[in-house]
């Protein structure tokens, strides 16, 4: 099975990057960053989900196309991995990219070529997935 790998690395209260590697059970197939809001409790639309390790499973919509839900996630629903590029596009899910850049000059990071990177992690991912979450250096994330 292939597994997700999320390493949270900055947190500055209004908003968590990070670096993430799709993993094979013998290689590493790429690697890309992340974006999410901060931790706040698990509260719903103001944070993002708790460290720990999920399931996630293939799903369609018509508003972010082919994306992966997280399943089992304590007092949450509907927590997506899918395309955008500011922590204004997400109550909860995780945007991807290639990198951080501020795009839209508002003075937080961004995520950039958010729908290649969720391309080229959805042609990885035939049904199911692991998500491994962890949260080992929390600091400021300002640029």
């Amino acid at each position: 099975m292939i597994s997700l790998y999320i390493t949270r690395l900055k947190d500055d209260n209004r908003q968590t990057l990070s670096r993430c590697s799709l993993r094979s059970e013998i290689k590493t197939l790429f690697g890309f960053s992340a974006l999410e809001l901060p931790f706040k409790d698990n509260e719903q639309n103001i944070s993002c989900i708790p460290s720990g390790i999920y399931q996630g499973e293939v799903r369609e919509s018509k508003k972010y196309g082919r994306h992966i839900h997280i399943l089992n996630i304590p007092n949450r629903s509907l927590i997506l991995i899918h395309s955008g590029n500011f922590n204004t596009q997400t109550k909860g899910c995780i945007l991807v990219g290639d990198s951080f850049k501020d795009i839209n000059n508002d003075g937080l990071l961004d995520v950039v070529n958010s729908k290649d990177t969720m391309t080229r992690l959805m042609s990885y991912v035939d049904n199911k997935i692991k998500i491994i979450i962890t949260s080992p250096i929390i600091k400021p994330c300002h640029k």
